[in-house]
């Protein structure tokens, strides 16, 4: 008679628990096939992405080939069953491993042993068709998995929330608000940006950490990102520059010469702190409501730079200055000639002549160009000066019989 003795082999694990931490630890159960095995994943104070001794423990496999496996790897030829690794600030995806030992359907069983810190949202990511399951809690997903050993099948992904930043509006009605969104460790992720009323200001992938949205205007804006299957939902406000105007009245936009030709301003500037005038003929001025003097005729662009800590505004407006003395003397001689000008009001004019022989009117600018010039038969012709820029005119009226000017004479717009 034979005695047939069995033998059993027990193998003992000893794994500091002293380091576990009451957060941050998940278990992954994977089933099919009549037999189980799992791995565990947890962020943990102190670890690294090494072989931690006082953390890791090393994977031993089943001598059983009908026993599935699932592990993660630090290292060719380096598989762990207990898998350590920093708190990250940044997203991560730790790729899982598995040995399948019969095609088919299997479960993966995702069991929160320490809850997931609110800092972090963690999904899996089916490496075979790139489908996604974000993991609330406790989970349990199917997948249909071809027979094979030391395969990746799926993505665990550490996602960590967004840092969105901005720049409020530096001046304003410039609408030039800034939003930067950054996902640390990823450079494939979708971000949408809506504004106060929901409309989409910007969609689309992102391969960067960073994006930067420019040019925006004062709002509430809504911020949606996602990647790993992940959503997350920010939201940021760009707020107005404080209301800044540059504005200015001139006492009297025509200056005469034989009255000083003194130029007096009203500065309404709303918000400003510092100033700088031009006036147009080479003198400036910082002065809040400066006075200048001019002594040549001519057509000048006031300027104002309105500044308001790091941002400026500006406006211009124009003053005519006339050398009137002229002017009696043009309109007497004028009379003399038989021709006589009027002024309507509201720019318009209306030259009477007591001869109907053909005439030639012609208006020029202070440089000399000519603005319009036509031929009238009539005693009378009717003209306007709105149209015309502003500025300071000669009108001039000759007779084409004689070649003779019957009147010329300086006008202002």
């Amino acid at each position: 008679m034979k005695t047939i003795c069995l033998s059993i082999l027990t193998v003992l694990f000893f794994v500091n628990t002293k380091g576990f931490s009451n957060t941050n630890t998940i278990r992954f159960t994977l089933s099919g096939n009549g037999y189980s095995d799992e791995t565990i994943i947890r962020m943990l104070d102190g670890a690294t992405e090494n072989f931690d001794g006082s953390f890791d423990a090393w994977k031993l496999f089943s001598p059983n080939p009908s026993v599935p496996s699932i592990y993660s790897r630090i290292a060719p030829s380096q598989e762990l069953a207990i898998n350590s690794l920093p708190e990250y600030t940044s997203d991560k995806s730790i790729v899982l491993f598995a040995k399948i030992p019969v095609t088919g359907y299997y479960t993966i069983h995702i069991q929160e042993i320490y809850p997931i810190m609110p800092n972090y949202s963690i999904s899996l990511t089916d490496l075979s068709s790139n489908v996604h399951f974000q993991i609330f809690g406790d989970t349990t997903i199917t997948l249909f998995l071809a027979e094979q050993q030391d395969a990746p099948i799926l993505h665990f992904n550490i996602y960590t929330k967004a840092i969105v930043s901005k720049i409020d509006e530096t001046c304003s009605a410039n609408n030039d608000g800034v939003l930067s969104v950054t996902k640390l460790g990823n450079t494939d992720w979708s971000c949408q940006i809506l504004d106060g009323n929901g409309t989409i200001v910007a969609d689309g992938m992102v391969s960067a950490e960073t994006i930067t949205y420019s040019e925006l205007v004062p709002d509430n804006y809504l911020i949606r990102i996602s990647s790993f299957g992940i959503n997350e939902v920010q939201s940021i406000t760009i707020n107005s520059a404080p209301f800044f105007l540059a504005d200015f009245d001139l006492m009297n936009d025509t200056l005469l010469l034989s009255e000083g030709a003194e130029l007096n301003i009203v500065n309404n500037s709303i918000n400003s702190i510092a100033y700088f005038w031009d006036f147009g003929d080479g003198n400036t001025s910082s002065g809040n409501n400066p006075s200048h003097t001019y002594f040549s005729e001519g057509l000048y662009n006031i300027k104002l730079i309105a500044y308001n800590n790091n941002c400026s505004k500006e406006l211009e407006k124009t003053v005519v200055v006339v050398d009137d003395q002229t002017l009696p003397t043009a309109i007497n001689e004028a009379e003399n000639q038989g021709i006589q000008m009027v002024a309507l009001g509201q720019n318009r004019y209306k030259i009477l002549v007591k001869s109907v022989d053909s005439k030639i009117i012609s208006l020029y600018s202070l440089e000399g160009k000519v603005v319009f010039s036509t031929l009238f038969n009539s005693n009378q012709y009717q003209f306007s000066l709105s149209e015309y820029d502003k500025g300071l005119y000669v009108l001039t009226v000759v007779a084409t019989t004689e070649r003779k000017t019957l009147l010329k004479v300086k006008l202002v717009n």
